[in-house]
């Protein structure tokens, strides 16, 4: 019965992310860091689930997509169980966004694939 609702669980989140209207994959997933590569951070989209971590390895969660507003091109997500505020991505194109984390903004570039 603890898996019937841990996979209920997990199609109703899938299903949400797909509800919003974007493509998580594409939006999302990949390395984002500022100009400097001195603040980055890696959202990884792997079969429904997105995690968010830094790039040394010493922070990781799970996140969680709260809306999508297509006119402005804004996602808004949190981090799942942490203290953190939400997070906010204004879609500039495919690789440039406007990140607000709650205390300051920033311009964040998807870093290509090596």
């Amino acid at each position: 019965m603890k898996y019937f609702y841990l996979i209920l669980l997990f199609s109703l989140f899938h299903f949400h992310v797909f509800a919003q209207g974007f493509s998580v994959e594409e939006f999302l997933n990949g390395q984002w860091c500022d100009k400097e590569k001195s603040d980055c951070f890696n959202i990884i989209v792997d079969s429904g689930l997105i995690i968010y971590e830094t790039t040394t390895g010493d922070f990781r969660s799970g996140l969680e997509i709260i809306n999508y507003d297509k006119k402005k091109g804004i996602i808004t997500w949190e981090l799942i169980k942490t203290s953190r505020k939400t997070n906010k991505f204004r879609i500039i194109s495919k690789n440039k966004v406007e990140f607000d984390n709650g205390n300051r903004r920033s311009t964040m570039y998807r870093q290509k694939k090596k």
